[in-house]
């Protein structure tokens, strides 16, 4: 049965649009009325448009804490791919907080997420459509991004960022943790400890190879009364003891 348009409410068309990112046809067959009545109600309601590009807001490259954290996540899980006229942002990742958390950060940094439950493949997907953002990111070096992390919390947003991506948290004999984030690319793991060392973490390095597959870089961490503080200041939303115990 088809929704009566004067029923729905601006509120849930926003919704549909800017937090599950629907598009006009898309919303067209969820509420089952035309896509001219749903533009007409966006033209009457002033409801924002993304731009072809991803989204009508500048994208916000000056350094923060916000910019550090999406850097820190897309370096780790996040992708950067173009097709077409499309610039495409993507994190999919099965932990709920991780994800809401960089959907979160987005608008911070003028990009605007799409959000939704790929239930298939079991993950959540943010996406963000931004062609600036995507040039930017493909053009980085190690040396730019460490040049974004000079102040302490922008380190602490990358940290935090890469920690929930590629970390892991584990328990040792009786209530000993240990913390390990690991990566294939050896420059980045480098700028990580360099972060942390700054920030009086004693990570230890090793490598691992494994047959038919790149070497593996590891960052471990076993001493408590460090793997408590940095729990405790980087304050990541996943794969801390709060959610392990």
């Amino acid at each position: 049965m088809k929704d009566n348009p004067t029923s729905i409410s601006t509120n849930e068309f926003r919704r549909l649009y800017c937090n599950d990112g629907l598009s006009f046809t898309g919303m067209s067959k969820k509420l089952g009325i035309p896509r001219i009545t749903i533009y007409d109600r966006f033209v009457r309601d002033e409801i924002p448009r993304r731009s072809w590009g991803g989204t009508a807001r500048e994208f916000i490259s000056e350094p923060s804490e916000a910019l550090g954290y999406v850097l820190g996540a897309m370096k780790g899980d996040g992708t950067a791919t173009k097709y077409g006229r499309s610039h495409k942002i993507v994190l999919s990742v099965r932990d709920f907080a991780f994800a809401e958390s960089f959907k979160n950060a987005l608008p911070k940094i003028g990009l605007h997420p799409s959000f939704w439950y790929r239930e298939k493949q079991g993950l959540w997907v943010v996406s963000s459509n931004h062609k600036k953002f995507y040039y930017w990111y493909k053009d980085l070096s190690i040396d730019r991004i460490a040049d974004l992390l000079v102040e302490r919390r922008n380190a602490v947003g990358f940290i935090r960022g890469f920690y929930e991506a590629e970390g892991c948290l584990y328990k040792r004999k009786g209530k000993w943790y240990s913390l390990q984030m690991s990566n294939t690319e050896r420059s980045l793991l480098e700028l990580v400890k360099c972060l942390l060392l700054k920030l009086n973490f004693d990570f230890k390095w090793r490598s691992v190879t494994k047959p038919l597959r790149r070497k593996i870089y590891i960052l471990e961490l076993h001493r408590q009364n460090q793997v408590m503080r940095f729990l405790d200041e980087i304050s990541p939303c996943i794969k801390n003891i709060s959610r392990e115990d």
